[in-house]
């Protein structure tokens, strides 16, 4: 059987990978435990939805350049192995070489679980066409040792329209959203 003919992409999802993939510098920004459709929570770990928003200089163009990130944003419906977690916040930094198109970041952050307990991560951060890959650990506190992993969309803070700002002065703050596991 023959696949269907397929026609030119489709100019919105074209804007919406290079909108997704300003994470190139590092914008992860969501870097919590968020199993996908199927999967099941490691024993030890927690599970939740994050949101957020992220600052990046020197902003983000269509040229790759060195830059930095910090970010902060709430964890939501938190779930796994602690029934004492029910959401959080964090808040971290990434650095590494990106652009408007695709990068590749070194990522730490700070999770505060709102049963007051705190895990650190350390990660990578990918980006290309689709949404932003993360993969990492927890290096100390609650969950230690646990993998991390995520999946996160990223915007221009000033919406889709935004994107535009890639070919001119740059784009300086995203806002994002994604499932961790």
């Amino acid at each position: 059987m023959m696949d269907p003919p397929q026609g030119p992409p489709d100019q919105g999802v074209v804007v919406k990978h290079r909108i997704v993939v300003l994470a190139g510098v590092g914008a992860l920004v969501g870097a919590i435990f968020w199993p996908a459709t199927g999967q099941a929570v490691s024993p030890g770990s927690e599970a939740c939805q994050i949101s957020g928003s992220a600052s990046i200089y020197p902003y983000l163009t269509v040229t790759p350049k060195s830059g930095k990130v910090t970010f902060s944003g709430k964890l939501t419906n938190c779930h796994g192995s602690s029934s004492s977690i029910t959401s959080g916040s964090v808040s971290g930094t990434a650095t590494g070489l990106g652009s408007c198109e695709a990068g590749k970041s070194a990522l730490t952050a700070k999770l505060t679980w709102s049963n007051s307990t705190v895990s650190y991560l350390a990660g990578t951060l990918l980006s290309g066409p689709g949404p932003a890959q993360f993969a990492g650990t927890v290096t100390s506190g609650a969950f230690v040792g646990m993998p991390v992993a995520a999946t996160v969309a990223f915007q221009p803070s000033s919406g889709p329209t935004g994107a535009k700002a890639c070919t001119g002065s740059g784009i300086s703050t995203v806002t994002f959203q994604g499932v961790v596991y």
